[in-house]
């Protein structure tokens, strides 16, 4: 006979540790690659210590590491056993504390100046694209209630429809640059004679909206749209999607101002050599001293000024062209399937009859 007790105590163990496990980890992927969200719960209690998804790549702890390193050889194998024992002033000139604050809240200003244009241009993508997405719906459900006619009628009206999802999928080509790359599109969304239009076309979302607009033209001509009154709404709405992609192609291409940048990184990158050397005073003194606690202070202040400031310039750079692949972009491929599952159900799904709820 078959023992059906449950261990509840090794379940409810087994629930917890999931539990805690998971308190580590506060994001959510989309293809294993990129954020589809996070949890801010788990991120405010423990996820903050799981660096995925953060500024903290290899590329920022091998700076660190070099740069403790060279507060390392510097104060242990140059200064004089002398400036050991009396400080490391007596190694380098030594800046006071005032003057190292001014410098400090400067670096900090200028740095907080700069992330606060760089969400701005961000945030503005975001909505932007948000546009182009609303009024693409909009544009389908006038066109599945709205054009009535023969075959040939419908067999118009699936292709501008597919041209409008064909239109928010080269948004996200064009931005990447990726215009030798549109086989993986699926047949469903392009044909092979108009990969080969668009491989040589200077603004491809641009020039298949053109096809939309034509196809709407058309429609209008053979009188396929009932009402007539809706054809200068639908053409509304596509110049909205129009001007807003424009304005996105305008955000990832115009870049912030290379003279403004370079400073911006030469300053950060000076504020943190002398923190090399603070810090490295504070680790000679403590050997000198035989003081475990300002060894590890000194190199504290290296490591978390290293991350931070070096954690905001990297914020530009991944927050530069929000419609890529890295992890911390938009989920564009997860755009594209929603508005692409939005569009085959309404042009496919069943259509309800007003008259039989009024």
């Amino acid at each position: 006979m078959a023992n059906n007790n449950i261990n509840y105590g090794s379940l409810s163990s087994m629930i917890s540790i999931d539990t805690f496990k998971s308190s580590f980890n506060p994001i959510e992927y989309y293809n294993d690659s990129q954020v589809k969200g996070y949890s801010t719960s788990r991120l405010f209690s423990f996820g903050f210590i799981n660096p995925a998804g953060s500024v903290l790549s290899w590329r920022m702890m091998l700076r660190t590491l070099v740069m403790c390193g060279i507060a390392t050889f510097i104060f242990f194998f140059k200064c004089p056993d002398t400036a050991k024992t009396l400080g490391w002033q007596f190694c380098f000139p030594a800046l006071s504390s005032s003057d190292g604050l001014i410098f400090a809240s400067l670096v900090s200003f200028l740095l907080g100046l700069f992330q606060t244009t760089t969400f701005s241009r961000w945030w503005s993508t975001r909505e932007k694209l948000s546009s182009v997405m609303n009024n693409i719906s909009y544009v389908t459900i006038l066109v599945q209630s709205s054009v009535v006619g023969d075959p040939n009628i419908m067999i118009l009206k699936n292709k501008a429809v597919r041209w409008l999802n064909l239109t928010h999928a080269l948004i996200y080509k064009q931005a990447n640059r990726e215009h030798h790359n549109l086989h993986d599109l699926g047949e469903d969304l392009i044909t092979k004679e108009e990969a080969e239009v668009l491989y040589n076309s200077p603004n491809m979302s641009a020039t298949s909206l053109s096809w939309v607009i034509i196809a709407w033209r058309e429609l209008a001509v053979k009188n396929a749209i009932n009402p007539a009154s809706l054809v200068p709404h639908a053409l509304t709405y596509m110049a909205t999607i129009l001007t807003s992609s424009q304005d996105v192609f305008t955000f990832l291409e115009t870049q912030m101002p290379y003279s403004y940048l370079h400073l911006l990184t030469l300053i950060t990158k000076i504020h943190l050599a002398f923190i090399v050397f603070y810090g490295g005073g504070i680790i000679g003194a403590g050997v000198a001293a035989e003081s475990w606690g300002r060894i590890i202070f000194g190199y504290a202040i290296i490591i978390t000024n290293n991350v931070i400031y070096e954690g905001l310039l990297s914020i530009h750079d991944m927050l530069v062209n929000p419609l890529g692949t890295d992890a911390g972009d938009f989920p564009t491929k997860l755009y594209t399937r929603n508005i692409e599952t939005f569009t085959k159900y309404v042009l496919g799904g069943p259509i309800l009859d007003i008259h039989s709820i009024v």
